[in-house]
């Protein structure tokens, strides 16, 4: 087996996963795909397992990495569980889940078993522990393969939802050589339903660092078409208008840093993305005054992504456990463009953020607290350049890709 990340010895994995990219231009769980790629370029043989969808382009798939996908059920149009649609609103299951449910879970199961007796992977990877790490616990059991399970976030609210699915939930984590969430928040919860408590460990979803870097020219061209001055301080965030994003608060704390700011600088607040929030957020904006100050463009294309980041002087990360929720990738991919970031101490912010080194920590639903953090980066030019360089710094040293990568197999080589 590998040692310490390297590539001496490569590993034949059989990845699962409910949710992947569907096609060329599909934004579904991108982050999976960045994965199962990274494990590909590491030198690995790769396997990945994923359910049919009517809109999954198995070509595309395949001139990616060794793909396979199962049907679950006889009418073929309906079979459209996962790939992101599991929660409706990141609070309730979707109702076809508890109709379609158990055909999919019993398929994957026959699915993978049968995959694994095939290629006799050295580890079965699977993404969320419901429902793939049922299916890998079930083929990890039968065959003794070695299996590492993730819990980023929906899976762990639907684990503590009843008792069919906390019952499942443990016998994921009896299975598993290691189990893995990017935030304390999701880990005391899983632990709470019954999952054992010495496997977790703590990995995050990282990003490219050749696609998100610093790059002053495209944030300069991206203010341009946004009427923005090169000289105004851009503070802002990139998400769904979803109630857990806590988007909100950072609307409140912007009454606070317009009112508080200097007038020798303008302060301007930009929130990149659109939700079903976004009539809310849109009205609270003119009730505080602040349309001319704080500007909602739309969603980003993919392909600018790195362009938004790099408006910004201050990355802000105000989420809320509403419910609790793992890292958000945004605020990796905002350090690796070398900014500082203002966020909660919630949902797996704390990993990767040091408070008073490349940004600061405030609580949750806190908007004064989130506010004077934002006026203290505004206002010190010098601050804000520091931290962001700690921040890219911090991304180089662990959260690229080939880190996540080389973690994920030293759990393998050094979990008894």
């Amino acid at each position: 087996m590998m040692q310490n990340g390297s590539k001496e010895h490569s590993l034949r994995i059989l990845f699962l996963t409910h949710a992947i990219p569907r096609f060329a231009g599909d934004r579904v769980t991108v982050f999976v795909r960045s994965l199962a790629r990274a494990f590909k370029q590491r030198g690995h043989d790769l396997v990945v397992m994923a359910p049919f969808h009517p809109e999954l382009d198995v070509a595309y798939q395949r001139s990616l990495y060794t793909f396979e996908s199962f049907h679950y059920f006889p009418v073929h149009r309906w079979e459209r569980l996962g790939y992101s649609k599991g929660m409706s609103d990141g609070l309730h299951q979707n109702k076809r889940n508890f109709i379609l449910g158990p055909f999919l879970i019993l398929a994957g199961i026959v699915a993978c078993c049968r995959l694994a007796r095939r290629i006799k992977p050295d580890v079965i990877f699977a993404n969320w522990g419901i429902p793939s790490g049922l299916f890998g616990a079930v083929a990890s059991r039968v065959f003794g393969i070695p299996l590492v399970v993730t819990f980023p976030g929906a899976d762990v609210k639907i684990i503590s939802s009843g008792l069919f699915y906390r019952l499942a939930g443990r016998c994921v984590g009896r299975s598993a050589w290691a189990l893995a969430t990017n935030s304390s928040d999701l880990k005391e919860s899983l632990v709470t339903s019954g999952l054992p408590e010495h496997k977790f460990h703590y990995v995050i979803y990282g990003a490219d660092k050749s696609e998100f870097e610093p790059d002053p020219s495209l944030g300069r061209a991206r203010r341009r078409k946004l009427g923005i001055s090169a000289d105004d301080i851009v503070i802002g965030s990139i998400g769904r208008f979803v109630a857990k994003k806590g988007f909100e608060y950072l609307v409140d704390s912007a009454k606070i840093v317009l009112d508080s700011s200097d007038n020798d600088q303008r302060v301007i607040f930009v929130l990149f993305g659109a939700g079903e929030n976004e009539s809310a957020l849109r009205d609270q904006i003119r009730r505080l005054g602040l349309a001319e100050r704080f500007l909602l463009p739309g969603p980003v294309p993919p392909e600018t992504l790195r362009d938004a980041y790099n408006v910004f002087d201050i990355f802000v990360n105000p989420a809320v456990r509403k419910p609790i929720d793992g890292l958000n990738v945004v605020v990796v991919e905002a350090m690796a463009c070398g900014k500082p970031i203002v966020a909660t101490t919630v949902c797996g912010n704390d990993i990767v953020v040091r408070d008073g080194e490349n940004g600061f920590l405030v609580p949750e639903q806190d908007h004064a607290s989130l506010a004077k953090a934002i006026l203290t980066l505004a206002g010190d030019g010098a601050l804000r350049t520091r931290m962001g360089i700690a921040s890219r710094q911090r991304f180089e040293r662990e959260f690229t890709w080939e880190r996540i990568v080389d973690t994920y197999c030293d759990l393998v080589n050094h979990t008894p």
